[in-house]
């Protein structure tokens, strides 16, 4: 693929993320980082989590973000450790609990 051809898509890529839902970028989120979690990179996979803890707003109650975010640490906390099949069990059900409660 050319390089013109190349940053053409990315660019489409990074522009059709921002026409997403907020719904749609968090399972998006979760997506990829069962697919980094899968194929077992650490990089991509904490810069993941990362993103998902720097989304969390805990301006109108905290009792739901803080939950989140003991999750997302606990991800953190094990990822050194090779533990990739627990954070994408922990994603994947993330995942499922959105797409219920969206229903």
């Amino acid at each position: 693929m050319s390089p013109t051809r190349q940053s053409i898509l990315k660019t489409y890529r990074k522009n059709s993320t921002l026409t997403l839902s907020p719904l749609e970028r968090i399972l998006l989120a979760y997506n990829k980082g069962m697919q980094a979690a899968e194929k077992e990179d650490e990089i991509r996979l904490r810069r993941i989590l990362e993103g998902l803890i720097s989304a969390l707003d805990f301006t109108q109650s905290p009792i739901v973000p803080t939950a989140f975010l003991r999750l997302y640490t606990h991800c953190l906390h094990i990822l050194p450790e090779g533990r990739y099949k627990e954070i994408r069990r922990i994603l994947l059900t993330l995942r499922t609990q959105f797409l219920r409660a969206a229903q």
